[in-house]
């Protein structure tokens, strides 16, 4: 094991050096306007949101492998000085930027559809050539070691314990693909059945112990070859009916996978793009300020085109802050049938009893759509949405049903501060505690109070003393009995977060960067488009992109062939600024930077 974990590979990334790579890929030169790099780095991660993250399908238009970011990053730079700002500004999406971008991805969608159906084809054809050459390679073989373990058995008389196939053959030979006419087993459960079937007929005996061997390598082999042939029988057999490149492809795509068609078509998916764009800015709040919505979720199992996002710039978009579920009704919300023990009785019954409300919402087979992949954890799993007002309807029906414990477990509780007894905030805890002790029968217990950062090391917060009935058991009900500390020097008291407020997402003052590595020999050249190279199934299967090819600007972008070499190294020389004075020498840096323009 030692030896398999010092062969692995590990590639290390250092952040500060992939800020620098970021700006130099992100740079455009001559903008008419002041522009940290910071919100080029916010808008390259909302870019990223459009190929798929956790809460949103990608696009069918942006697929990483067919360089989506690529794409994406060519026409930001371009379109940057006519967007007169960033996409984002701190957790606010500008929306109208955000429609010219998509613009100008819907111009590339045919050619990306066409070079994807061309290399997919290709693909399936080349697939299906390599398939049958390793049948046929797989058969030769299994002939020949049938040949030679029939010689070896040869010293049997037919009747002795040989059992005929149909054809004469023996089911040694059966097992290796001798007879033809026989059933080969393929399923993993029956490989010791027919390693046993092969021993007693004396294929494997022990004249020759190395046939054993032998057969085993085989049975082992045509294993694997009939979980690649299944594999590949899925991809042949998954009938496109899209056929994206093709006229009608946008029709026929959502009348395929939603169903979709007629008078219904247009407005259905208009309300998609409001979803999915409500979605990007979800996700954008969510990871810059915290979940701005409990009840928001994305109702579909596929994303809109480019093309479609025509108008969005339109949409209003307000978020309900709404409730978190309790920790048990999480986990109906997440959890298959099949994790159904981790959750007490009633609830598990709500999932696996046929006879539940809600049994609907967890089938034991569902269905997968491959969506243009090859493997079926690509595909898209079509588990139905779950309603949470039948949801929590009928979780209330059975929630008297838990225990004492099990009822304390599905609350929501406050987070707890535990401190040493020798810490500076020590002393406080112990007058907070006191004050809560003797106050505690004539008026309740004293509320939160703030506190002190000059204690705390810079920690900010409030805190408050815990009645003896929020206190947690000793054992909780399942877990092993562990011997009772003689004593202990920690303090607990409740803990709640400062008041809310939002933070820009700037380095923040002071901060030191590390020196900057990189040089402009550093910077590799830009990237031909994926779907603006040649065709080429060898090229395309080896990742190669053309390396010394330029990218060639799109519609609204200038020739980045011309690209000012001195001012890429005023930009990258000015992030020495940044490290050196922090979030000052940021504006120091755009100053910089705009001096080089007007030069």
């Amino acid at each position: 094991e030692e030896d398999a974990l010092s062969n692995k590979r590990y590639k290390l990334m250092h952040t500060s050096v992939l800020r620098e790579y970021l700006a130099a890929e992100m740079f455009v030169p001559d903008l008419p306007f002041q522009l940290s790099v910071e919100r080029l780095f916010d808008d390259f991660v909302f870019m990223s949101f459009f190929a798929g993250n956790d809460f949103l399908p990608h696009m069918p238009t942006l697929e990483i492998r067919e360089g989506a970011l690529d794409l994406l990053l060519t026409l930001y730079r371009g379109l940057l000085p006519a967007m007169g700002g960033p996409l984002c500004s701190g957790s606010e999406a500008n929306l109208e930027r955000v429609e010219m971008l998509m613009r100008a991805v819907a111009e590339h969608e045919d050619a990306i559809f066409e070079k994807r159906r061309h290399f997919e084809e290709s693909s399936r054809r080349e697939a299906l050539r390599k398939c049958r050459a390793a049948s046929h390679a797989a058969r030769a073989r299994r002939r020949a070691a049938a040949s030679t373990l029939q010689a070896g058995a040869g010293t049997k008389g037919e009747g002795e314990d040989s059992e005929p196939c149909p054809g004469g053959s023996t089911l040694g030979q059966v097992a290796f693909g001798a007879c033809d006419d026989a059933p080969i087993p393929l399923e993993p459960g029956e490989v010791a059945m027919v390693a046993d079937v092969a021993v007693e007929e004396g294929a494997l005996s022990e004249q020759a112990p190395d046939r054993g061997m032998a057969a085993e390598e085989e049975l082992k082999m045509r294993l694997a070859e009939n979980m690649e042939e299944k594999s590949q029988a899925l991809y042949e057999n998954c009938k496109d009916e899209v056929m994206l490149g093709q006229d009608g492809w946008k029709e026929r795509y959502y009348s395929s996978k939603l169903s979709w068609s007629g008078d219904e078509l247009c407005e259905s998916k208009n309300q998609m793009v409001y979803k999915y764009v409500e979605g990007l800015c979800w996700v954008l709040k969510y990871y810059l300020e915290g979940c701005p919505s409990w009840g928001w979720y994305y109702p579909y199992h596929y994303a809109p085109f480019a093309s479609d996002f025509e108008g969005c710039s339109k949409f209003e978009i307000q978020f309900e802050m709404g409730q978190p579920f309790q920790p048990l009704s999480q986990l109906m919300a997440v959890l298959p049938a099949a994790s159904s023990q981790a959750l007490p009785a009633p609830y598990a019954a709500l999932m696996t009893d046929p006879g539940s409300p809600i049994a609907h919402f967890y089938p034991k087979d569902f269905e997968l759509d491959l969506n243009g992949k090859r493997f079926a954890w690509q595909a898209v799993a079509l588990l139905p949405f779950i309603d949470a007002d039948q949801l929590l309807e009928a979780i209330a029906r059975i929630e008297g049903a838990l225990g004492v414990d099990e009822a304390q477990r599905n609350t929501q509780h406050s987070e707890r501060l535990f401190i040493s007894s020798s810490h500076a905030l020590a002393p406080s805890l112990h007058v907070l505690c006191s004050e809560a002790q003797s106050s505690s029968e004539r008026e309740g217990a004293p509320g939160m109070r703030a506190i002190d950062p000059l204690l705390s090391s810079n920690m900010n917060g409030s805190m408050m003393a815990i009645s003896k009935d929020q206190r947690p058991l000793e054992a909780a009900e399942g877990v092993e009995e562990r011997p009772q500390m003689a004593s202990s020097r920690a303090l607990c008291v409740f803990y709640a977060d400062p008041a809310f407020r939002v933070v820009p997402p700037d380095l923040l003052l002071g901060t030191i960067l590390p020196k900057p590595l990189l040089t402009e020999k550093d910077i590799p050249k830009r990237r031909t488009l994926w779907h603006e190279e040649p065709y080429s199934r060898k090229k395309a299967r080896r990742g190669k992109r053309g390396k010394d090819q330029h990218l060639k600007s799109n519609e609204g972008a200038n020739d980045e062939e011309d690209t000012d070499a001195g001012c890429l190294s005023c930009w990258l020389g000015a992030m020495n600024v940044v490290a050196d004075k922090g979030r000052e020498g940021e504006r120091e840096m755009d100053a910089h930077k705009l001096g080089c323009v007007v030069s």
